[in-house]
C-alpha cells in the first residue's frame, strides 16, 4: 500500500468516527514507521473533523437516534403507569376510607309540617297553621360487622306537644280522616309515651316506649314492681319488646349480610355526577356548590320526587296494613256526629294525593356520601273540605364515629307478650 492508499484509509477511518489517535495507534499495530504514519495524518486531522461535522449522520449517529427515542419512549410509558397506578391506588385508598366510614353511620332530623283546611276547588279556607314539629329521630347504624348488622334509634313523636293544637283545624267538616288519624296517633303517643325506641340486633328488632308509663318516678316505681312481680317485664315498665326477623329474612332467601355488603359497595361505586343515580321515583336535576359541613366541603344534588309514586306507595302501605277499614270507620263515625249520612262522601284511604316533591342532598365532594338531606312535599286529603299537610324533613348523617349497641334487657317475646295479655285479661274477668 503506497502513501495515496494510506491516505485515503486514514481519511476513511476518521471519517466513520474513529479518533485520530486510535488511527494512528492501529496504524503503528500494523507496521508502519512514525515518519509515515505522521505524513498520511498530519493535516488530515482537521479536515476529517470539518467532514464529520458537515457529513450526514452514519450508521452510529442512527444508532445513538435510536438509544435517545427508545429512552423517551420508556420515559413515557413509565410516568403513563405511574399515573394509571397512583390513580387505581387513590380509588383503592377513596374506597377504603369510605367503607371505613361506613361502618358507622350517624343519623339525626326531624319532620315539620304545617296544616291547612281547603274548600273544595282547592281554595284555602283558613290561615295555614304555623310550622311544627312532627318527628325528631336520632340513631346509629353499626355495619362493622356485615354478618351481624347493628342499628339503634329513638324516634320521638309531638316533641313540642304542637300536633295537638294543629288537629284542632280538622272540624267535623273536614273530610280528611287518615290525617286526622295520623296526627291524633302522634299526639297520643308524644303525649303518653313520648315516642318510641328501635334497635336491630342479630336480625331481631327491639322496641320500647321512650317513655314507658310505669317507669316514672315516685308511685310509678311502685307501680312498676308490681306489675313486674304479676306478669314479668312488661311494656309498660321499662321492658323491650324482641320481634324475630330472622325467619323472614330465611324465607326470602339469601342472607341480611349479603344484601347490606351489596349495599355498601353500591355506595363505593355510586356514580359521582348522580349520588342517588336517576329513576322513575327520582329525577336529577343538577347539582351547584354547597356550604362545608363539619369541616367537609359539599356539593348539592337537586332532585325531583314523584308524587304520582308516592302515592301509590301509601296507598299499597294502606292496603298491606289494611287500614282502609279503620279510616272508612273513623268517616263514618264523624258523619254520624255531623249528622250526614250520604254515601258519596265516605271516605276512602285511597283519596290521600301527595304532590310532587323536591329533594337535595349535600354530597361531599371527595367522599361522594350524603351529609344532609331535605325533602318537601305536600299531603292532601278529601274532597267535600279537604286538608292539606305540607311536609319538609331534614336528615343530618354523620361517618365514622364507633358506637356500642348492646342488646337491650330485660326483654320480652311476643310468646311473653301474648301470655300477659291472657293474664290481664283472667284478671279483669275476675271483676
Amino acid at each position: 500500500m503506497d502513501k495515496g492508499q494510506l491516505k485515503d484509509f486514514v481519511d476513511r477511518q476518521l471519517g466513520r468516527g474513529m479518533s485520530i489517535g486510535d488511527v494512528r495507534e492501529h496504524l503503528r499495530g500494523q507496521g508502519w514507521d512514525d515518519a509515515t504514519i505522521a505524513s498520511v495524518t498530519d493535516g488530515a486531522s482537521s479536515a476529517a473533523t470539518s467532514e464529520i461535522l458537515h457529513a450526514p449522520p452514519g450508521r452510529a449517529a442512527r444508532r445513538k437516534g435510536w438509544r435517545k427515542t427508545g429512552l423517551v419512549a420508556l420515559f413515557v410509558f413509565v410516568a403513563l403507569a405511574s399515573i394509571a397506578g397512583f390513580q387505581a391506588w387513590r380509588q383503592y385508598a377513596l374506597a377504603k376510607e369510605v367503607r371505613e366510614k361506613l361502618r358507622y353511620v350517624g343519623i339525626s332530623g326531624s319532620a315539620t309540617a304545617s296544616l291547612a283546611v281547603l274548600a273544595a276547588d282547592g281554595r284555602q279556607q283558613s290561615r295555614e297553621t304555623s310550622a311544627f314539629t312532627v318527628l325528631n329521630v336520632k340513631g346509629t347504624v353499626d355495619s362493622s360487622d356485615l354478618e351481624r348488622p347493628r342499628a339503634d334509634f329513638l324516634v320521638e313523636a309531638d316533641p313540642a306537644g304542637d300536633v295537638a293544637a294543629a288537629v284542632q283545624r280538622l272540624t267535623l267538616e273536614t273530610d280528611a280522616q287518615a290525617l286526622g288519624a295520623s296526627l291524633l296517633t302522634l299526639s297520643a303517643t308524644g303525649k303518653f309515651v313520648g315516642g318510641v325506641g328501635a334497635r336491630l340486633i342479630d336480625n331481631d328488632i327491639y322496641l320500647r316506649f321512650a317513655r314507658p308509663p310505669l317507669a316514672a318516678g315516685g308511685q310509678g316505681n311502685l307501680a312498676s314492681a308490681f306489675a313486674d312481680a304479676l306478669i314479668g317485664p312488661n311494656l309498660l315498665s321499662n321492658a323491650w319488646l324482641r320481634v324475630p326477623t330472622g325467619a323472614e329474612v330465611a324465607a326470602r332467601g339469601g342472607s341480611g349480610a349479603a344484601r347490606e355488603n351489596d349495599f355498601f359497595w353500591a355506595l363505593m361505586l355510586r356514580p359521582d355526577s348522580r349520588v342517588f343515580g336517576h329513576s322513575e321515583e327520582l329525577n336529577f336535576l343538577g347539582k351547584r356548590r354547597g356550604e362545608d359541613i363539619d369541616g367537609v366541603a359539599t356539593e348539592i344534588h337537586s332532585y325531583a320526587i314523584n308524587g304520582e309514586w308516592m302515592t301509590r306507595e301509601l296507598t299499597s302501605l294502606l292496603e298491606r296494613n289494611e287500614l282502609e277499614k279503620p279510616v272508612a270507620l273513623m268517616g263514618i263515625v264523624q258523619e254520624m256526629i255531623a249528622g250526614k249520612s250520604s254515601q258519596d262522601d265516605a271516605p276512602r284511604a285511597d283519596a290521600v294525593e301527595i304532590s310532587d316533591g323536591e329533594m337535595e342532598v349535600w354530597v361531599g365532594t371527595r367522599d361522594k356520601l350524603p351529609r344532609r338531606v331535605r325533602t318537601a312535599f305536600k299531603i292532601r286529603e278529601g274532597s267535600r273540605a279537604p286538608a292539606q299537610l305540607q311536609v319538609g324533613t331534614e336528615l343530618d348523617f354523620s361517618y365514622g364515629k364507633p358506637a356500642q349497641i348492646e342488646t337491650p334487657s330485660p326483654s320480652m317475646s311476643l310468646e311473653d307478650l301474648e301470655r300477659q295479655l291472657g293474664t290481664l285479661k283472667s284478671l279483669t274477668d275476675l271483676f
